[in-house]
């Protein structure tokens, strides 16, 4: 169920009609009180509210990510593009991507390493790293080594064994997964 909260007057006072909560039906004379009810009463944050100029448009490709209608400025290249986006209503073209060392060899043969030299990114786990290297740089990283590579797996095993990855698995359909996704049989 989504709730809805309005602010019901576009005008800049504060009006007792201004700040109508439509959960509650009820009326705050100010947008503090408003505020604090939404925060108690229903676990919900407001954005703070920012005044801007309406007649200047921001440049979306400033370097320093700094909104001159709103004057503020963004940490990161994203938050500034969402800004132009959700409040300026601009569309931006998709970002190209930069990389902080673009030259960085990255070490993708070590299982242990969760550090990419390009983006200047450690994170902290495998799955984490693999998915950063397959999604920005479109690296797929080769799989861990099976512990028997020449051994021959029976399809048919009652044990339901892999005889290459050296483990049993729970069921046959497992089984066969494993054997058709692992190892294209």
């Amino acid at each position: 169920m989504q709730t809805q909260h309005t602010k019901t007057s576009s005008s800049t006072t504060d009006n007792i009609a201004d700040y109508f909560c439509s959960v509650c039906f009820r009326a705050y004379s100010s947008r503090k009180t408003y505020k604090r009810h939404l925060s108690y009463a229903h676990q919900i944050k407001l954005q703070t509210r920012t005044e801007y100029n309406h007649n200047q448009v921001p440049d979306p490709l400033d370097a320093n990510w700094y909104c001159s209608a709103c004057k503020t400025s963004y940490k990161t290249r994203n938050k500034y593009r969402t800004h132009c986006r959700r409040i300026h209503r601009l569309i931006l073209p998709p970002a190209a991507k930069t990389f902080k060392n673009p030259n960085a060899e990255i070490d993708i043969q070590d299982p242990k390493n969760l550090y990419c030299a390009k983006c200047d990114v450690r994170v902290k786990r495998r799955d984490s790293f693999v998915r950063h290297m397959k999604n920005i740089h479109k690296v797929v990283l080769p799989r861990k080594g099976f512990p028997n590579p020449d051994a021959i797996i029976d399809k048919n095993d009652p044990n339901l064994y892999c005889a290459k990855c050296e483990m049993n698995l729970s069921s046959k359909q497992a089984f066969i997964r494993h054997a058709t996704n692992i190892h294209k049989l």
